[in-house]
């Protein structure tokens, strides 16, 4: 009642009606005043993972954020265990992070449109200062390879398992045993916690322990259901070649059961497959077959079957485990293993497909002389180019084609020409197979667009001026594939003579060769000569490729060695 008393008093009601609208417009001021400093900028207040964002504008908090995130992905964090420390970086952890999600959240926070919701954000920011989670990704590959340096601390869980007891001819149970390991949710956690830290922390790292995935008691409720899979051993594992036995005791390391579940608790016996894998990778050797294209060669202008295309094999070792385990389990003991059939790239079938009709051309060249070194290089050169299949447009590389010329790839020591010597390297002699393509090549019609004639003339590839030399990775021989079709390799050595045939669709081009003619002869063996190919299309010439080369005297390039013995 004493409050009505005074607040009848006309000077009172007008001092108190005054302070509150001074209230209420110093309110309405700082409000307004809110409002414009968060205009176009992240609400004042504002953090991510505590850097402070709040009152920059969008690109200033984008590019404070981003250069932070930069820096703290390559800082190096030390990792402590006991009298252990690793150094490993956020990056180095596979941790990447999403700065544009955190920003959109950042920036649409008292900037939607509602203004009454606006301002009553802004105002709960500013005075909550609350600070967004910084969204990350985890590339498991990365962390799983970044920890694995701290295995050496922990010990793993040991799985309960069934054992062979050939005495009794039952299973025994050896009991499992949990483990210690690192708690990697943690050392996520405690790496994010560095983020906006001056000087990074140590992150001191615990263990946690690991229960085993199978326990005893898992293996006691399905010991009945396993022994009775035991019982029906010997199982067979077959292809259409061959057959493996899979005894009791090889079967018992296979055995093991699924996690109970359920109530009352059930387990469910499994088969191992890291137990099968082990047992199967031994097999693949003897299961897999390369296929073999079928040989071909050119009589009358008709292709002619040399040999027949041949399927390959291989065994598909992720079907077959799984074929085993569901056979087993289903109680069958005779179990054909999965093997996946590989067509060859070129068949008796699939010729008019591909492409190929007919000879386009072949180049031939005489290795008579060879030491056994060369000869096993020029087979081995000549039997990796069988069989190419080159698309139209498709330019070949002899260096690409060819691959690694070096011991381990089969390749043995003969005289090649390098830095004005002849010395023996991996590989000589490959230049008779680049040498006999390169024939091929140019007899066919093909546009040659890289080749390169030897440094002085070489009996093996006469008549002179009709050579390719090579070197990988330069110089190297090329040509393109300018016809509207695939073309077709085929290599094979007759006696002494290296043979490659193109085989492929006739366009209507007509191939004339001049040459090679020697233009000038030296008393020292320098010479050079000339090369000319010419396409014809319906009695008009039109294309003209010349090849010139000039060789030095072979006393310019002295045996450095004598040739190996054959």
């Amino acid at each position: 009642m004493a409050f009505f008393k005074i607040f009848k008093n006309r000077k009172i009601r007008i001092v108190i009606w005054t302070g509150l609208a001074g209230i209420i417009s110093l309110l309405a001021i700082f409000l307004v005043g809110l409002s414009s400093a968060n205009a176009g900028k992240v609400a004042y207040g504002l953090s991510v993972a505590d850097l402070k964002i709040g009152g920059l504008t969008n690109d200033l908090a984008a590019s404070v954020l981003q250069n932070q995130l930069d820096a703290f992905t390559q800082k190096k964090l030390t990792i402590v265990f006991q009298s252990s420390t690793w150094e490993l970086t956020p990056q180095e952890l596979g941790l990447s992070f999403n700065s544009d999600q955190a920003l959109d959240e950042a920036s649409s926070i008292g900037h939607q449109s509602n203004p009454l919701a606006n301002i009553t954000d802004q105002v709960i920011t500013l005075i909550a200062r609350p600070s967004l989670a910084l969204n990350f990704t985890l590339d498991s590959k990365k962390f799983t390879a970044a920890t694995a340096k701290l295995t050496k601390i922990e010990q793993p869980a040991t799985n309960a398992a069934f054992k062979y007891n050939a005495k009794n001819n039952n299973l025994e149970i050896i009991p499992g045993e949990a483990g210690q390991i690192v708690n990697r949710a943690q050392l996520l956690t405690a790496v994010i916690d560095n983020f906006n830290k001056p000087q990074p922390q140590p992150i001191l790292l615990s263990l946690s322990e690991a229960p085993p995935a199978v326990t005893l008691n898992d293996l006691t409720l399905t010991a009945n259901d396993a022994q009775a899979i035991l019982d029906r051993a010997p199982y067979w594992l077959q292809t259409a070649d061959a057959t493996w036995k899979i005894d009791k005791a090889e079967l018992a390391d296979w055995l093991s059961a699924s996690p109970a579940a359920g109530d009352p608790p059930q387990a469910k016996i499994t088969l191992k497959e890291n137990g099968i894998k082990d047992f199967l990778l031994p097999l693949v050797p003897s299961v897999n077959r390369e296929p073999i294209d079928a040989q071909l060669t050119s009589e009358r202008e008709e292709i002619k079957f040399v040999t027949l295309a041949q399927k390959g094999q291989r065994l598909n070792v992720a079907r077959s485990i799984a074929q085993i385990q569901t056979k087993i389990l289903a109680g069958e003991r005779n179990i054909a293993l999965v093997v996946d059939l590989i067509e060859p790239k070129i068949s008796n079938t699939n010729l008019g497909d591909l492409g190929v009709v007919k000879l386009l051309g072949r180049g031939e060249s005489n290795f008579v002389g060879s030491p056994t070194n060369r000869k096993k290089n020029i087979a081995l050169g000549a039997a990796k180019l069988h069989g190419l299949l080159i698309k139209p447009d498709e330019e070949f590389s002899f260096v690409q084609s060819i691959g690694e010329i070096d011991e381990t790839n089969g390749w043995l020591p003969e005289l090649v020409i390098k830095n004005n010597q002849t010395l023996p390297e991996f590989g000589g002699g490959i230049c008779q197979v680049s040498t006999t393509l390169f024939r091929a090549a140019v007899n066919s019609g093909l546009k040659i667009t890289e080749r390169h004639p030897h440094a002085y003339p070489v009996k093996y590839y006469n008549p002179p001026g009709f050579d390719a030399t090579v070197y990988p990775p330069s110089p190297n021989f090329r040509f393109l594939n300018d016809t509207a079709n695939n073309i077709l390799l085929q290599t094979k050595i007759s006696g002494t003579k290296l043979i490659f045939e193109v085989y492929g669709t006739p366009d209507g081009r007509e191939v004339k060769i001049k040459g090679p003619t020697i233009t000038q002869k030296n008393t020292d063996g320098s010479l050079k000569t000339i090369l000319t190919q010419e396409i014809w299309r319906d009695g008009q010439k039109v294309a003209e490729n010349v090849f010139r080369s000039a060789y030095k005297s072979a006393d310019l390039y002295p045996i450095v060695t004598p040739t190996p013995t054959p």
